[in-house]
């Protein structure tokens, strides 16, 4: 086992390592059993060499890393608790060692309207403040009661559809979606004819 190991197991447990003058402190000590005290003893002059760079290290301690071998081999590993880059560097030499982000550089830009057949009700002006549909409200779509709230990020292909100002097609449902048109809004050519 090596010393970043050690140190990492020993952390986990719950102890403290420190150098203080070149010289190994682990606390609380009262809780070291023989085989970490044995452990410690084989391996304190690479755990104070270990603690002593990573003391030196002015990279911030982190809990993701993405390890590249020179063979290419890549992984990603998680810490705790987290780990400088040199400790890495120490238990991976000659290995590539950087941070994993989370979440990358900002993605670029993706438009909400690459699916450019539907659209979400948020994009619709028909949508009221309450989450109800002011096209249904006024009785201008069949079928649909009233008092409907559609969901407003699902997408659909509405014909009383009205393009919100951030929608850069501007043309309204019934010119997208004829069809749906025909069959679902209420005009006064078909008011009162069943669907």
């Amino acid at each position: 086992m090596d010393a970043a190991q050690i140190r990492n197991d020993l952390m986990t447990a719950g102890f403290t390592l420190d150098v203080e003058r070149e010289r190994l402190m682990v606390s609380p000590a009262s809780r070291l059993t023989k085989v970490q005290r044995e452990l410690i003893r084989e391996n304190r002059t690479s755990l104070v060499e270990l603690l002593t760079q990573a003391a030196n290290d002015t990279s911030p301690a982190r809990s993701r890393w993405l390890i590249t071998l020179l063979d290419g081999t890549r992984w990603s590993i998680s810490r705790t608790p987290p780990s400088t880059l040199a400790e890495l560097q120490a238990e991976y030499p000659g290995a590539r060692i950087e941070p994993e982000a989370l979440c990358t550089a900002a993605p670029a830009p993706v438009s909400r309207y690459l699916d450019t057949d539907r659209r979400q009700c948020s994009d619709c002006s028909e949508l009221a403040r309450d989450g109800a549909c002011q096209a249904a409200r006024r009785g201008a779509l069949r079928q649909t009661s009233r008092s409907y709230a559609p969901d407003p990020e699902t997408l659909h292909r509405c014909p009383a559809y009205l393009p919100g100002p951030a929608d850069p097609d501007r043309r309204p449902g019934r010119e997208r979606w004829p069809n749906l048109a025909r069959r679902f809004l209420v005009t006064d050519a078909n008011r009162g004819k069943a669907a």
